[in-house]
């Protein structure tokens, strides 16, 4: 068999072969050049292991790859014809389940002589989860590195078992072990699956990810690398795709016009996106495009702009952190969910919890903007006309909380003779205003109008239940009906990310220019409206401030 030219795949297939991090994934379209790239990493990783010199004087750097895929079919058909073009099939492979390669590369030679002087020893073994569970499969697969083929496919508990295999392959002593790795390739999966949850919401702690590197020398834990849509909303190829060099003609154009009805495919397989779960449909649907409005690093607070706090009330309450930048950007800068345990009393989720929540959250996160010792202080000795304590203007430039307008009378009070609203600003030291309306429309489209303005949306990764309900859990639920066609419902169901886009949705209409466009009205006149007006807290839908 002919070995594989290839051309250069892409900058983000290149990043992901030159990674050493403990847990490596690639995502990418189909034919963005995935698995021939994991194939070289596979060699590269066993080129880095530490040498040792044998009778003859050469170098030897010995290692041992484990390839776990989900079935053999799958491995023989889709796998080892792309691991051939890399390594001859002639070269010591052996059909026998598990499969195994065993094979030697040339790794340096004397310029002068052209003798040997290094090169690398390598086992490639090819094992199937099948019907077995994973320790039944991978029994006995102690080894240098693991690569996991369409990791989504496989079992979660593929990455548990592995972890204790890797780096365990020597002849000699395990210090000859440089940087074990595991690393997988997948297409977009959707947002259940375990690979999302790894390498997207990066559910492993700080406290057990700064451990786990003490324990791995240094080595990066999670590395994650998606690669660019292979087209675009409208079904053009993008230019920018990887492995576009490697492809046939056409390759792109013919799978969007024969699947431009299946949007699911085309998300997963050609734009590379995750895809939500179908429960129902997102509620911002393609308006929402991770690439462009996640941001690649925790955005960080502007001590010159002011925080607002967007604020849901009810017995799930989340809050919802943003600035607008000096052009007019929504910039999310990180959420505070309190959701209640499925064996706890919903009381425990209440106002004071909540309150107390929010106030340790914004003095660790946002000192600059929020003093709960000063700022918060009562003026003249008494509470402002909606209850709430009256603050110097100068205190709301610095931050300013918009609540659920719901917060402020009995329907949340739940025997309470306070409302949630005046619970929750006595915590906290600050005032709560109502925001605007409460209109679905409105608050919908106050996201959808950053959403859609170039760049005029940007959240922080760290936002991990804003992010997933996006996606999908933010969504119309579908409900049956007489014919059997089933629709979907006239607002979003409401569930654990409803309360933060809730809470997001009143954030956004702090902005009155954005308020004045949706209901068809000039800030300007917004404003004289508001002259001479006696700010009375709960008559805020008026137009005061």
């Amino acid at each position: 068999m002919t070995l594989l030219r290839l051309r250069p795949v892409g900058p983000k297939a290149a990043r992901f072969l030159a990674s050493t991090a403990f847990l490596c994934g690639i995502m990418g379209p189909v034919g963005s050049g995935k698995t021939i790239t994991c194939a070289q990493k596979v060699l590269r990783i066993g080129a880095r292991q530490k040498p040792v010199r044998n009778a003859h004087g050469v170098l030897v750097r010995h290692a041992k790859v484990v390839v776990v895929g989900a079935t053999y079919p799958i491995i023989d058909a889709n796998l080892l014809p792309s691991w051939f073009r890399v390594v001859p099939e002639d070269k010591g492979f052996s059909w026998d389940a598990p499969r195994e390669h065993r094979f030697q590369r040339v790794l340096r030679k004397d310029p002068e002589t052209g003798r040997v002087t290094e090169i690398l020893d390598m086992i490639v073994v090819f094992r199937a989860i099948g019907d077995k569970t994973v320790e039944e499969a991978l029994r006995g697969s102690e080894c240098t590195a693991a690569w996991l083929y369409e990791m989504d496919t496989l079992p979660a508990a593929v990455v548990e078992y592995m972890s204790g295999r890797v780096g365990r392959y020597s002849q000699f002593d395990a210090s000859s072990v440089i940087d074990p790795q595991i690393i997988g390739d997948f297409n977009a999966p959707d947002v259940d699956n375990y690979c999302y949850e790894t390498f997207v919401e990066r559910t492993m702690d700080e406290e057990t990810e700064k451990a786990m590197r003490d324990v791995l020398g240094g080595q990066a834990v999670v590395e994650f690398f998606q690669q660019p849509p292979a087209i675009d909303k409208d079904g053009n190829v993008n230019p920018n795709a990887e492995n576009l060099s490697n492809l046939p003609r056409g390759y792109y154009e013919r799978q969007y016009l024969l699947n431009k009805t299946k949007k699911n495919y085309l998300d997963r397989m050609l734009r590379n996106r995750f895809v939500p779960v179908q429960h129902g449909q997102p509620v911002y649907g393609d308006e929402f495009d991770m690439d462009e409005h996640i941001a690649a690093e925790p955005l960080r607070a502007d001590p010159t702009r002011k925080l607002i706090v967007g604020l849901d009330a009810g017995l799930t309450p989340a809050a919802v952190i943003c600035q607008r930048d000096s052009l007019g950007k929504l910039r999310v800068l990180s959420e505070l969910v309190v959701i209640a345990a499925p064996d706890q009393m919903i009381g425990k989720a209440g106002p004071t919890r909540f309150g107390q929540a929010l106030r340790a959250f914004l003095a660790e996160h946002y000192p600059h903007h929020y003093q709960p010792a000063t700022s918060g202080r009562l003026r003249r000795g008494g509470m402002g006309h909606n209850g709430g304590p009256e603050l110097d203007d100068l205190e709301e430039e610095r931050i300013r909380f918009i609540c659920d307008p719901a917060g402020q009378d009995g329907t949340d009070k739940s025997g309470n003779e306070e409302s949630w609203l005046e619970i929750v600003q006595a915590v906290i030291g600050y005032r709560l205003r109502p925001a605007r309306s409460n209109r679905l429309h409105v608050r919908l489209e106050a996201v959808r109008i950053a959403l859609m303005a170039r760049g005029g949306f940007e959240m922080s990764p760290t936002c991990k239940t804003l992010r997933k309900g996006f996606l999908s859990g933010y969504h119309y639920q579908r409900t049956a009906v007489g014919d059997g066609v089933g629709k979907f419902s006239l607002e979003p169901n409401k569930n654990q990310f409803s309360h933060v886009h809730d809470a997001l949705q009143y954030a956004s209409m702090d902005d009155e220019t954005v308020v004045a466009q949706i209901l068809g009205k000039s800030a300007r006149s917004s404003k004289s409206r508001q002259r001479g007006r006696v700010d009375l807290g709960s008559d805020y839908f008026s137009g005061a401030r």
